[in-house]
């Protein structure tokens, strides 16, 4: 049996994992419109509890994507947002990869979702 505060779950969250479950939950590992993730109520209470500011504008949310594009895919004309799968998250790594001894490393520091 455990106590448990959820309220304190945002403290240690970043916004990568604050925008996972909402981007799951409106498309299920589809394309999500940002106007639907700015609109989920989870979002909106961490970016008020944690950032202590507004949820952030278009603009805002294709920087952050575009700084991330190893864990989201973001198309820019629809305002719209994926996240990659562990398959393409790998991918993303390999082609940066500059050296052949890296490849081995990336990979196995892949994790046991692939």
């Amino acid at each position: 049996f455990y106590l448990v505060d959820y309220s304190a779950a945002y403290k240690t969250m970043t916004v990568d994992e604050a925008l996972l479950g909402p981007v799951m939950a409106h498309g299920n590992g589809d394309w999500v419109k940002l106007s639907d993730l700015r609109a989920d109520l989870s979002v909106r209470n961490f970016f008020q509890s944690m950032l202590k500011s507004a949820v952030w504008n278009n603009r805002e949310f294709e920087d952050f994507f575009d700084g991330h594009f190893d864990k989201w895919e973001f198309d820019k004309k629809r305002a719209s947002v994926r996240p990659r799968s562990a398959a393409q998250q790998l991918e993303e790594k390999l082609k940066r990869v500059a050296k052949r001894e890296e490849v081995a490393k990336v990979v196995l520091s892949s994790g046991e979702e692939l």
